[in-house]
């Protein structure tokens, strides 16, 4: 079910954006507020905001069903952000409005296989003001290949190009 802003503690109300636009709500395991705008992920406690980050920092959330929690994976490879969403019949409305927000923020995306089995990731990404930016990301890599800066700079020109972006 989701839950209108209304539904909110007043401290948590009260340190939303004034403009932001709130498309879901939900209480979490631990008593927080998970708040999902158009622009960006908002965690919240009753007395500070545990997590504020747009989207387009979003690399996939991933739902485990058997735990009942939804894993945010960052572009930057900080720790993943597990939210205990529970599972309750609301539970696919917050999935839903996350991963369609993840999926806005994300125009374009190549993948290059390295040599050393890493990946190396080239994307065009959408920030809140609707403007283009690209992000280039390496995982998986024991050891990065020699040439890596030079196949990040292809691969970021590639991408660019693709949008109609200057590389």
């Amino acid at each position: 079910m989701r839950r209108s802003v209304r539904q909110l503690p007043e401290p948590v109300r009260d340190r939303i954006p004034p403009k932001a636009r709130v498309l879901v709500v939900r209480k979490l395991g631990d008593g927080s507020w998970a708040v999902v705008t158009t622009e960006r992920l908002l965690v919240m406690g009753e007395e500070q905001t545990v997590l504020d980050r747009p989207w387009a920092e979003v690399d996939r959330a991933t739902m485990d069903s058997d735990t009942e929690e939804l894993a945010v994976t960052w572009v930057d490879g900080s720790p993943p952000d597990v939210l205990a969403v529970g599972e309750d019949p609301g539970v696919s409305d917050f999935t839903f409005a996350v991963k369609e927000r993840v999926d806005h923020s994300l125009v374009h995306l190549e993948l290059e296989q390295l040599p050393s089995g890493g990946v190396l990731r080239g994307a065009i990404r959408r920030n809140p003001d609707g403007s283009l930016f690209s992000q280039v990301t390496i995982s998986g890599a024991r050891r990065a290949p020699a040439d890596l800066e030079a196949r990040a700079t292809e691969l970021e020109a590639r991408v660019r190009s693709v949008v109609g972006l200057t590389p």
